[in-house]
């Protein structure tokens, strides 16, 4: 599919894509669309499971943009960035510019 070329079009392909299924806390699954340019499935986890997900991040398999997030946490208080690892800048009608983190080489 192509890359959204507006936000409108983006909001729209973003509410498409976004899916949870499952019933119960331990079993509820997130299907969350690519943060750059809302293809499907960009991270699929359980919910339970969140903050190691998101840490562990996800790489689009339509645009090959990357993106993790860095976890603190500070005083029982858990706190997300969401940082981009990967690919081609973000579209210039996105709002959202993560800042970029160089992983460096692959092990």
């Amino acid at each position: 599919m192509t890359e959204p070329t507006c936000l409108d079009d983006f909001v729209a392909r973003h509410k498409q894509n976004l899916r949870y299924e499952g019933v119960s806390p331990g079993g509820v699954k997130a299907h969350l669309p690519c943060p750059f340019c809302a293809a499907a499935d960009f991270m699929v986890f359980n919910v339970m499971y969140a903050e190691t997900a998101f840490a562990v991040g996800g790489t689009c398999a339509e645009c090959g943009r990357s993106m993790r997030a860095e976890v603190v946490s500070s005083r029982g208080a858990v706190s997300l960035e969401f940082v981009q690892t990967g690919g081609s800048a973000p579209p210039a009608f996105l709002l959202f510019k993560p800042r970029r983190v160089d992983l460096g080489p692959a092990p």
